[in-house]
């Protein structure tokens, strides 16, 4: 079976769909199938239309740079010049699968099968939103994505609201995650043992629920208990709200138990993990949290907001614990009652009993046998016809 995934977002970007991307085609090439990249990336230095190909962490990627990006009308702008290539170097291609949103939606030939994978919240605010542009576009998108030979969302809630919106059959295959480098203990981050150590992995952005960190740092500065915390911020130099970024910055800047990385590689996040107590993941909205599996993967305990996929996650206090979406005092009162049990077995069968339900239900390797029954039952019922 011949596999082309065709993308935008792909690593060295950090990111779910990045990350779900490569792991996936990493796992079917495991399992026999020819799975390949083609990785179109925007904004390049690159000769503008500069085709390679690029090992990618071991994968072969083919790499399309182009001047600038795959909004508005450019996605049909270079609709044929990838038509082009992908009849000319992968002509033999079974199934293209893609996994954004509308940035590649219209580069795949009516010819070839095709697999989308709705990861993103945007899907639905686009479809909410009554806008002249949404309600000027939304038909002719709804109307490509119904024309989809099998469609994936990474959580039971998108699967519901996919097919709210598309009202096509939708499969559910969750995002995974590599057991193996979440269960090493390599140590790279010097941080101080005499504190705990409460990790924040996320780009700084309204949605991802920064602001409800530095509330809870606020709420608990007076109590006994700040003094032994460190809030560890991984990736506060990803942000998409200038605005919304200084005045977190202007926050939090009076804080000294606090470390501020900007960014750190997948290949450093296991270690980080590792390295930590507790993985906070205060969201406003997840489809399928990332940050929960690694978390869930290196055995830390988990507090995560009771929002979109994550409650699929996190089982409260089966787990790790689940608060209400931005409720500080609900927050507070569940990160107070951890702490007073750090070492208890309650808090150490809680992360074993979360360790265990990833280990069974996400490996890369059960995501990818579930990918490639979607992809079987479509080559097959086409053969049918």
């Amino acid at each position: 079976m011949k596999i082309l995934t065709i993308c935008s977002d792909y690593l060295p970007n950090i990111g779910g769909i990045s990350n779900h991307i490569y792991f996936l085609n990493k796992s079917l090439l495991s399992k026999g199938l020819e799975a390949k990249i083609l990785h179109v990336v925007e904004n390049s230095n690159k000769q503008h239309l500069f085709f390679e190909k690029a090992i990618v962490e071991g994968n072969l990627c083919y790499r399309l740079h182009i001047k600038d990006d795959l909004s508005g009308f450019n996605k049909l702008k270079y609709r044929n010049h990838v038509f082009n290539l992908i009849n000319q170097h992968f002509s033999d291609t079974d199934i293209i699968h893609t996994h954004e949103f509308l940035a590649t939606l219209f580069l795949i030939p009516k010819e070839y099968k095709w697999v989308w994978t709705n990861h993103t919240s945007h899907f639905f605010r686009f479809f909410s939103q009554r806008g002249f542009v949404n309600r000027l576009f939304s038909p002719l998108v709804r109307f490509k994505l119904s024309k989809a030979d099998g469609i994936i969302a990474v959580s039971e809630l998108y699967r519901k609201k996919t097919v709210e919106v598309l009202n096509n059959p939708v499969n559910m295959i969750p995002n995974g995650v590599d057991i193996e480098s979440y269960s090493f203990k390599p140590v790279k981050f010097d941080l101080p043992n005499d504190k705990i150590k409460i990790l924040i992995s996320a780009r700084w952005s309204k949605v991802k629920g920064i602001h409800v960190v530095v509330d809870l740092m606020e709420r608990l500065e007076k109590n006994s208990e700040f003094k032994n915390l460190l809030f560890v911020f991984a990736g506060s130099g990803l942000r998409d709200d200038e605005d919304y970024y200084m005045k977190l910055l202007n926050r939090i800047e009076r804080f000294s138990n606090k470390i501020l990385f900007n960014k750190v590689s997948y290949k450093d996040m296991p270690s980080l993990y590792q390295s930590v107590d507790i993985v906070l993941i205060p969201s406003l909205f997840e489809s399928a949290s990332i940050v929960a599996l690694e978390a869930l993967a290196s055995k830390k305990i988990v507090i995560a907001s009771n929002v979109g996929g994550l409650p699929e996650l996190i089982k409260d206090k089966q787990h790790g614990f689940l608060f209400e979406k931005e409720n500080i005092e609900d927050l507070e009162k569940k990160l107070l009652y951890i702490l007073s049990r750090m070492d208890s077995s309650e808090i150490n069968n809680i992360s074993e009993a979360g360790y265990q339900f990833c280990i069974n239900n996400y490996d890369w390797s059960i995501i990818s046998d579930k990918t490639i029954e979607v992809y079987k039952k479509i080559l097959n019922e086409n053969t049918n016809l």
